[in-house]
């Protein structure tokens, strides 16, 4: 009986040993079996040789930085997340609400690059659109967290645009797509991650200041001014839509 316990201890102690070998080999051999939305690369998109015809405001605010449609989508293949993808096949009213993100993130923090400020235009409007979140709510949500700076973390480990804190909503971000905490700081998934999160609240309370609470986890009114004060901002500065009629 003794030999016979021995060999099949032996045997588990193989089978763990080649098991840990395999798995260090997938991880080492190549990205494409790591379970990480962040690091697989880009699907390159074909820039076409005739682009469709955009908004014209949309077009001019391009044109104003020395930028082109062909510019978006160059960004979108270099990219990982890519959402400067979705910014042609918009709706000429979802292409006239980037371009006041863009021109609104752009006057209150100029730093940033024009990749970073165009990448988190789309995605506030494209995500806002796909959960359901009022854009402005959301935008200036994005202001008062981090002045839009994507590579922003705070002391208590909060990332991102959003400032989402991933040791909180890991199991929500990975059952989305965002994998690892790092990919918080990617300017079109972190503001993903924060939508995702403001609809969630906004359908749970049914309360924007509810939602305000959670989201900061605590009550604090100066929080709720704020947001309140930069929508507003936002709101008055938003393209009409019966411009993009007559362009």
């Amino acid at each position: 009986m003794a030999r016979y316990k021995i060999r099949q201890c032996w045997k588990k102690r193989i089978f763990w040993i080649l098991f840990g070998l395999g798995v260090a080999g997938v991880v080492l051999g190549g990205k494409r079996f790591l379970p990480f939305e962040f690091l697989r690369e880009p699907t390159l998109v074909q820039i076409p040789e005739v682009i469709l015809p955009v908004t014209a405001v949309l077009e001019k605010e391009l044109a104003r930085e020395g930028l082109s449609v062909k510019s978006l989508y160059a960004w979108g293949n270099r990219y990982p997340a890519g959402g400067l993808l979705r910014v042609p096949d918009m709706d000429p009213e979802d292409q006239r609400r980037v371009v006041s993100v863009v021109r609104y993130i752009r006057r209150h923090n100029p730093r940033l690059s024009q990749s970073v400020v165009w990448r988190e235009a789309a995605a506030f409007v494209h995500y806002c659109k796909k959960y359901g979140t009022p854009l402005d709510f959301a935008v200036a949500v994005g202001h008062v967290e981090s002045h839009f700076d994507p590579r922003a973390r705070s002391p208590y480990g909060a990332a991102g645009v959003m400032q989402i804190m991933w040791s909180v909503h890991d199991r929500l971000m990975k059952a989305n797509g965002i994998s690892r905490r790092d990919a918080l700081h990617d300017p079109d998934l972190g503001v993903a991650a924060g939508v995702l999160l403001l609809s969630r609240y906004l359908r749970a309370t049914g309360s924007e200041e509810e939602t305000l609470n959670r989201y900061l986890g605590t009550f604090a009114r100066a929080y709720v001014s704020k947001v309140r004060c930069y929508r507003q901002v936002l709101k008055a500065s938003l393209l009409p839509p019966e411009t993009s009629k007559k362009n």
